[in-house]
């Protein structure tokens, strides 16, 4: 979701959706999930791909993994 929560139309309203039929259902920003990802221990996140739907990769390493000492 855009930070202003109205883009992609898609998402806005799959959010609306998750508003009115889960306990606390919303949708999250990539400044959000950056947020998130980095609390628990993520670095170099980034938005790898982003499209006018609902589609998006996001890419994040984890210090310390053995894929990182092999590199």
């Amino acid at each position: 979701m855009e930070e202003d929560r109205t883009r992609p139309v898609a998402g806005a309203l799959f959010a609306v959706n998750m508003l009115t039929a889960t306990k606390g259902g919303g949708t999250f920003t990539f400044a959000e999930l950056r947020g998130d990802l980095e609390a628990v221990g993520f670095a170099e996140v980034v938005l790898a791909r982003g499209d006018d739907g609902m589609n998006a990769i996001v890419l994040a390493k984890k210090p310390g993994r053995v894929a990182d000492a092999q590199a």
